[in-house]
């Protein structure tokens, strides 16, 4: 019996699956959000886009679905050395980036972000009304 178990553990691991469980699909968005460096490097040198909405589950950032670029989820969850390695890793900031960055980072404020933000961009600070996270769903 014991044998069987472990056998259908190796053979397991040696699966597509990967064993036991599943692996777990998380997006660019996700990892930024929870601050997973190690998984949104991985990503991204595996093909994925730092400058695309993805998803971001129900529980990370809110108790609703969210659609998110990686650098939105790093500013709302107030990670400004993330927000740094997704523009080492190839997210652009342009004009209305940076102005949607910085609204959003009204919404959830930090002071390493907002110091971030202003070396980002040289234009004047947006004057923001709420965000309105009904879009971004």
């Amino acid at each position: 019996m014991a044998l069987g178990g472990a056998w259908s553990l190796v053979a397991g691991a040696a699966s597509p699956q990967g064993g036991l469980w599943p692996p777990d699909v998380v997006t660019l968005s996700e990892a930024a959000a929870i601050a997973s460096s190690g998984e949104v490097e991985r990503l991204v040198r595996h093909g994925g886009d730092p400058n695309r909405r993805a998803r971001v589950s129900p529980g990370i950032l809110t108790d609703g679905v969210l659609q998110l670029t990686p650098i939105e989820s790093a500013v709302w969850s107030r990670n400004e050395a993330m927000a740094r390695q997704l523009v080492g890793l190839g997210a652009v900031i342009d004009d209305s980036t940076a102005r949607r960055l910085r609204c959003l980072h009204e919404a959830h404020p930090d002071a390493s972000v907002r110091a971030w933000l202003e070396q980002v961009s040289t234009a004047p600070w947006p004057t923001c009304v709420a965000v309105d996270t009904a879009g971004l769903r």
